[in-house]
């Protein structure tokens, strides 16, 4: 079983797959996930803490909880265990950078990267930056 890793973090000790919302995978798929997760940290990152990564959570809540999806097939859930855990975007880049507002001040700044890399001539598809903040608002703020 291969596992594919999207980031680490060597200092702080976590690995994590990322998807970008909540229902980017599907619940059988979660299953696989998972075990990829125990694979890694039966192996190569023993003694770290793996995450399943929902950027845009569901509802705009916040969790890190202990992953435990179902297995359609036994027609039970996974085993809990503490060290792999599901957890929102904003919890993620906190536990990540040690900043409380990483997610955030990423969100606000990326208008300005993108306009710098494209050039000055490009026009976002947003009507405007406040709309792509209103955006995050909606995705992460209750």
């Amino acid at each position: 079983m291969g596992h594919l890793i999207d980031v680490r973090n060597i200092e702080r000790k976590i690995i994590a797959e990322i998807k970008n919302k909540y229902n980017t995978t599907k619940g059988s798929d979660k299953k696989a996930l998972y075990d990829n997760l125990e694979f890694a940290l039966k192996g190569d990152y023993a003694g770290y803490t793996g995450y399943y990564v929902e950027i845009i959570p569901r509802n705009c809540g916040t969790y890190d909880k202990p992953f435990t999806p179902s297995d359609n097939k036994l027609k039970n859930k996974r085993a809990e265990d503490e060290n792999i855990r599901v957890i929102d975007g904003c919890s993620f880049y906190e536990l990540a950078t040690g900043d409380e507002y990483a997610l955030q001040k990423l969100y606000k700044i990326l208008p300005t990267v993108i306009r710098e890399i494209l050039g000055n001539n490009f026009t976002l598809d947003y009507r405007s930056e406040s709309l792509f903040h209103e955006l995050y608002s909606r995705a992460f703020i209750k």
